[in-house]
């Protein structure tokens, strides 16, 4: 069996919800199997490459991330094998803990070594090649001589001169968002929404605070809930918006009907701030956690072993707010149909540059191209700063081939006009465009769901539309307690009839 004991003595898991471990590993592989790279914002900014190998995660902390450029030489620290299941952890480290930081899944994919990838440990030399998201072709680790009082092996990254490689550009500049959530190191970590407010002086004359002022505040007794224990029901989720656990529950009441067909059963992946969308804490819930109630469910993804979280009914969701859960994202298929998607979804991400009304153009011409391929679009908004765009599907195509769809589709309008449109992530290519982000479509991404509010301080919702409402309705129009949302609430629902439309994925996909 893998022997995580270091990992573990490095941690205190009833204060970090970094994965403890299974007793038994998930499994054992000696011949490669998945990869990932973690971008973690601790003391110092780095990248964590991981590669499994016998029940674990071999890790290295990249002191300076990854280069596609064969000259970059980067430095890569040998650290403690980690537990398989540590390769979907994205949240943040409290501080006081080891490692304390924002972490994201900057990339992941399947490693497949050269050799004997043990021997090549030994020896201090492992060649292998990467199928990422972003990191592909082949590569190198290769331990440097060892220094007086050295406290880890030091090893270098390197890439092969293949057709992967690049001499220009950056990587970690261009494409710095997650490949599972969409989000920076720095929205993670709540660095680029809640900054600090500054400290006020307190004149030298002023009166201590009274006992009234410094009282503790009322968070109310715990409520049952449709069999679900509530504790500090009075916990303001949303501050800014005085909007309490109790206040998401009566929500989730109103939309659940309109929600419901979009949440059950399907993997869920969750933004869990206990404190609040502007508090210290704040990570990406993926997996079972101590006190989950038996309102949540978890089943095992059978193509890698990973579990996966969902809901059945209401008391699920009341489960999630329970927790602190102010977002929640979805997976494009059902729990007993995880390898045939029934959507296909892209998200509209303009650059700021880029003004409303050529932005609703921009999602009425993207309706346009999956009418004309016998498609039925839907659109929402995203509750930040673009649109999302859906066409349910009749289950059948995997998903390679709908990701193959979306990114023919979305490449097919950038080359089209290049000017407005662009399917490329990289910050240079967004200039003056708008990124056709279709890689939504793949089963380690999710999207917002329906009616899902966003953990961000204005409470924005992602609400569904017509396509006429387009037109007059802002992505971020719909707020909690606003009357736009209760007026949303009170029209005929536009998704009522989505799965009823769906349609086979077309052919040549």
């Amino acid at each position: 069996m893998a022997d995580l004991k270091t990992y573990r003595e490095k941690r205190d898991f009833s204060k970090t919800e970094e994965p403890e471990g299974k007793t038994e590993p998930l499994r054992v592989s000696n011949r490669g199997g998945i990869f990932v790279v973690h971008k973690h914002d601790a003391t110092r900014l780095h990248y964590d490459l991981r590669l499994e190998h016998g029940g674990v995660l071999w890790s290295w902390a990249v002191t300076r991330g990854p280069s596609l450029d064969p000259s970059e030489k980067r430095l890569a620290v040998q650290v403690e094998d980690h537990p398989l299941d540590y390769a979907g952890f994205e949240g943040t480290i409290p501080e006081e803990e080891y490692g304390g930081g924002a972490v994201i899944v900057w990339d992941e994919g399947s490693w497949t070594p050269k050799g004997d990838p043990a021997a090549g440990m030994e020896k201090g030399r492992i060649s292998f090649t990467l199928e990422g998201r972003k990191l592909r072709g082949g590569w190198h680790l290769v331990r440097m001589k060892p220094r007086p009082k050295e406290h880890a092996p030091n090893w270098l990254l390197v890439k092969d001169e293949d057709a992967e490689a690049r001499d220009t550009g950056d990587i970690l500049e261009d494409m710095p968002r997650s490949v599972r959530s969409d989000r920076t190191v720095e929205e993670v970590g709540g660095k680029e929404e809640t900054p600090a407010p500054p400290k006020k002086k307190t004149p030298a004359n002023k009166a201590t605070p009274s006992k009234a002022s410094s009282k503790k505040e009322d968070l109310g007794k715990p409520v049952t809930i449709e069999g679900v224990r509530v504790s500090s029901p009075r916990r303001q989720l949303w501050p800014e918006a005085k909007f309490t656990k109790t206040d998401l529950v009566d929500y989730y009441r109103k939309v659940w009907d309109r929600m419901r067909p979009f949440i059950e059963n399907r993997p869920l992946t969750l933004v869990r701030t206990p404190d609040g969308v502007g508090g210290s804490q704040r990570f990406f819930q993926q997996h079972a956690w101590k006190g989950m109630p038996a309102a949540i469910s978890t089943m095992r993804d059978p193509a890698d072993d990973a579990e996966l979280l969902f809901i059945q009914n209401f008391s699920g969701l009341v489960a999630l707010a329970q927790f602190g859960i102010t977002e929640i994202h979805v997976w494009g298929a059902k729990a007993n149909s995880l390898t045939q998607p029934d959507q296909v979804t892209f998200d509209l991400d303009p650059d700021p540059g880029i003004d409303l009304d050529a932005l609703r153009r921009a999602a009425h011409d993207l309706r346009a191209h999956l009418e004309e391929s016998g498609l039925v679009p839907f659109v929402k908004t995203s509750g930040g700063k673009g649109y999302h765009i859906t066409a349910p599907l009749e289950p059948g195509a995997n998903w390679k081939a709908v990701e193959h769809f979306a990114s023919a589709l979305a490449h097919r309008m950038a080359r089209e006009e290049p000017d407005r449109f662009t399917a490329a992530s990289s910050k240079d290519e967004r200039k003056g465009r708008i990124y056709l982000d279709y890689l939504r479509n793949n089963p380690n991404a999710t999207t917002v769901v329906p009616w899902s509010p966003r953990a961000r301080n204005s409470g924005a919702v992602s609400v569904p539309i017509t396509w006429k409402e387009l037109d007059d309705v802002a992505s971020d129009e719909f707020r909690l307690g606003s009357k736009a949302l209760s007026g949303a609430l009170r029209r005929k629902n536009p998704w009522a009839d989505f799965f009823g439309s769906a349609k086979p994925l077309p052919r040549g996909s």
